[in-house]
């Protein structure tokens, strides 16, 4: 016996509805343009030679916990403004954006220490130690 699918109707937009989907909206957008606003900061602060003392002290954390990655921090930081505005009708879960932030941190924190970090005998770097653990590996077989 063949049972009837159940139609679904659009609910109507509510006046309370609209006017949350716009906050959102807003809320979205003023994010955004803050996201914006920091990584121009940021920019100023990697890329100038400045003596200031705010932007001392942040070229000064900056690279202390990024290294020379630190120069690819604004370009991302205004890309995720851009994205911000552009995607202000969807609205992510806490817990992406977390994971989200968390790796992209756990990234760079990964690339500063793998690239540039003094590692092991004669304090080289990550990947010129593997490289030099097996070319004498090689040698001894």
């Amino acid at each position: 016996m063949a049972t009837m699918k159940k139609t679904t109707t659009k609910k109507k937009t509510t006046p309370v509805r609209k006017k949350k989907k716009e906050k959102f909206q807003l809320a979205n957008e003023i994010a955004g343009i803050l996201l914006i606003a920091f990584g121009l900061i940021m920019a100023v602060a990697v890329y100038s030679a400045s003596q200031a003392i705010f932007i001392s002290w942040f070229r000064d954390f900056s690279f202390g916990m990024f290294g020379a990655l630190s120069f690819a921090l604004p370009a991302l930081t205004i890309s995720g403004g851009i994205l911000a505005i552009a995607v202000r009708g969807k609205k992510p879960k806490g817990y992406q954006i977390a994971i989200g932030i968390l790796g992209f941190f756990s990234l760079l924190s990964f690339l500063e220490l793998c690239c540039t970090r003094p590692y092991g005998p004669g304090q080289i770097a990550y990947f010129p130690y593997l490289k030099q653990c097996y070319d004498s590996t090689l040698e001894v077989i």
